[in-house]
C-alpha cells in the first residue's frame, strides 16, 4: 500500500489488558480486525501477557510495544474493580508515562480503550499527549471504584461507547455517551464441531437433554445457584445433563475443583460436567438444549446470553445487569429473580417439558441477534464515531 494512501487513513491506537482468550477479548479482537483498512490504520497496544498481541499480529494488525510492569500484566479485571484497585492505578503510573510518550511519537488520531486498566491509562496518557480518547465501557462498577471512573469520565474521554443502557446510565445524561449494542460474528458462530463430538469430549450422554451455563465472567455464587437448580431439576424430570463451563484461568474468584466439589457435595456429580472454556465456547453452548444465565451480579453485561441467542438457544436468565435489555420474557426466554434456585429449576422444567415452546424461544432469540447484534453493524457504528471525532 502506498504511503500517500496511508496518509489519508485515521490511525487509531487500541489499548486493552484482556488476557486474549476470554469472551471480551474476542469482542475487542473482532472490532479491531474488522476495521475498514481503507479508512483506518488500527494499531494495538497490549497491557497484558502478549496473547492478545499475538492474535493481532496474526491478523496483520500493527502492534505497539512498551515496557509493562509484571504485576500489571497479571492483573485480573475483577481485582481491579475492588478498593485495592486504587493501588493498581498508582502502579500504572510508569505505564501511563510510557504510553503518553508513545502517543507523542506515533501521533494517532485517537486512542480507543477496551478494559478497566486501559481506560485509566488511556485517559491520562491521552490528556498528556493531546490525543482524543474513546472508552468502550462494558462494566457496572460499585463504589468506591465507580467514583474513580465517573470522575475520570468528566475530563478524560471525548466519547464513551457503552454496550448497554445499564453501563451508560453510570455516566448520567452526558452527550459524550453513546450506546452501541455488542455484535456477534456469525461466521465464527457457524464454524463449530458436531454436537455429538463435543458431548463425547465433555462426557455428556448423547441421548440426554443438556442444560448449559458458560458465563463470560463467572463467580462462585453463579456456580452455586446453577448447581442448586440442577439438583432441584433432577428431582422433577429425568435424563438431564448439566454443563458448567467457564474460563477458570482468568477468574479471580473461582477454581474449577471447587465447583466440582459443590456438585459432589449435593450428590449430582454424575449428572454434571465442569469444563474449562477457551476457544471452544460456541461448541459447548451449541451442544445444549437450554442455556442458563445464572449471574447474581448487576455487573452482568449479557455477552454470554448473546452468544447463546446467536446459536438459537432458549434461555433461562436472572434479572441481573443488562439481561432484561436483551431477552424478552416469554418470547426468547424466561427471566427469573436472581439467586433463586427454585425459580430457575421451575423455568428449566417448563422449558424441557415443552419442546415446541423452547423451539419458538430459540427462533426468536436468533432473530433478535440478526436484527440488532450483527458484528458488521457494530463495527460500522464505532467506525462512524471514530471518523467524526
Amino acid at each position: 500500500m502506498s504511503g500517500d494512501r496511508l496518509m489519508f487513513k485515521k490511525k487509531i491506537l487500541f489499548i486493552s489488558d484482556r488476557d486474549g482468550m476470554d469472551r471480551r477479548s474476542d469482542a475487542v479482537f473482532g472490532l479491531v480486525s474488522g476495521m475498514d483498512r481503507d479508512r483506518f490504520q488500527p494499531v494495538f497496544l497490549d497491557l497484558s501477557d502478549g496473547v492478545m498481541a499475538g492474535r493481532m499480529e496474526r491478523a496483520e494488525i500493527d502492534v505497539a510495544k512498551i515496557e509493562i510492569n509484571p504485576e500489571l500484566m497479571n492483573l485480573k479485571e475483577g481485582v481491579f474493580f475492588r478498593p485495592s484497585g486504587l493501588i493498581d492505578i498508582y502502579r500504572s503510573l510508569p505505564v501511563i508515562g510510557r504510553t503518553a510518550a508513545l502517543l507523542k511519537e506515533t501521533k494517532p488520531a485517537a486512542v480507543y480503550t477496551a478494559s478497566a486498566l486501559s481506560h485509566i491509562v488511556g485517559a491520562v496518557a491521552g490528556r498528556l499527549a493531546g490525543v482524543k480518547v474513546v472508552w468502550h465501557f462494558r462494566d457496572y462498577i460499585r463504589p468506591p471504584m465507580s467514583l474513580v471512573f465517573t470522575s475520570a469520565a468528566l475530563w478524560g474521554p471525548s466519547k464513551i461507547v457503552c454496550n448497554t443502557n445499564l453501563s451508560a446510565g453510570q455516566f448520567g445524561n452526558s452527550s459524550r455517551v453513546v450506546v452501541v449494542p455488542d455484535g456477534v460474528d456469525m461466521e465464527i458462530v457457524r464454524t463449530r464441531r458436531r454436537w455429538e463430538s463435543v458431548r463425547d469430549t465433555l462426557g455428556a450422554p448423547l441421548d440426554a437433554r443438556v442444560v448449559c451455563a458458560a458465563p463470560s465472567s463467572a463467580d462462585f455464587d453463579t456456580a452455586d445457584i446453577f448447581m442448586e437448580a440442577a439438583a432441584l431439576t433432577l428431582k422433577k424430570t429425568s435424563n438431564i445433563h448439566f454443563i458448567f463451563a467457564a474460563d477458570f484461568y482468568s477468574s479471580s474468584e473461582m477454581v474449577k475443583e471447587d465447583v466440582e466439589a459443590v456438585a459432589e457435595d449435593i450428590g449430582i456429580a454424575e449428572h454434571v460436567t465442569v469444563a474449562q472454556v477457551r476457544d471452544d465456547r460456541y461448541d459447548i453452548i451449541d451442544t445444549s438444549d437450554v442455556y442458563v444465565c445464572a449471574s447474581c451480579s448487576r455487573d452482568s453485561d449479557a455477552l454470554e446470553a448473546l452468544d447463546a441467542m446467536a446459536l438459537g438457544k432458549p434461555i433461562v436468565a436472572t434479572r441481573c445487569g443488562a439481561i432484561p435489555e436483551l431477552i424478552r420474557h416469554g418470547e426468547s426466554g424466561i427471566i427469573i429473580p436472581p439467586g433463586n434456585s427454585a425459580a430457575m429449576a421451575g423455568a428449566l422444567v417448563e422449558m424441557l417439558e415443552n419442546p415446541d415452546v423452547t423451539k419458538v424461544f430459540g427462533e426468536n432469540a436468533d432473530a433478535t441477534v440478526r436484527e440488532r447484534h450483527m458484528m458488521d453493524s457494530h463495527i460500522r457504528r464505532i467506525e462512524d464515531i471514530l471518523w467524526r471525532l
